[in-house]
């Protein structure tokens, strides 16, 4: 059921009340030697002695809210190529995991579905404007930089 609202009743009504959801896609690919990205054109920041990417909030997620409400992230699906194979074995991490960088940030599983919706991370947008992502080998040992990769998350505020 729709409700039509007229802006002639009442031009200060605030329409955007309540929570707000948004799917927030990255994406990014390799970076050879010697070749530079813009955030402008890409969409990332790669940066390449730490082998991770540097990523943006939207401008609705950091804005502050009326209410006060907290802010979430939902990790939801990541997908990475490696040599053009979809391999299972490579982990995600994220800088946006709290306590204190528990267990390397892991996220979850490269090309696995998330068994459930609990990869659900508050965020404090006051301090973070963005955030980091990098991926490693099972052991989370070796960080590797995959061919391209597409992670799939939802923004709740």
């Amino acid at each position: 059921m729709s409700r039509v609202i007229s802006y002639n009743i009442n031009p200060n009504l605030n329409v955007q009340d309540g929570v707000h959801k948004t799917y927030f896609i990255i994406r990014g690919w390799k970076i050879n030697e010697g070749e530079k990205t813009s955030f402008e054109k890409d969409g990332f920041v790669f940066n390449p002695k730490t082998t991770s990417y540097i990523y943006y909030y939207p401008q609705e997620f950091v804005a502050p809210n009326e209410t006060g409400d907290d802010k979430y992230l939902i990790f939801q699906y990541g997908r990475l190529t490696i040599d053009k194979h979809f391999p299972a074995n490579y982990e995600i991490h994220a800088s946006f995991i709290p306590r204190d960088n528990y267990c390397d940030s892991l996220v979850y599983y490269a090309n696995l579905q998330p068994p459930d919706d609990n990869r659900k991370y508050k965020v404090n947008t006051n301090k973070q404007m963005g955030f980091e992502i990098w991926f490693t080998d099972s052991q989370g040992k070796k960080r590797i930089q995959p061919d391209d990769f597409v992670i799939f998350m939802k923004l709740i505020y």
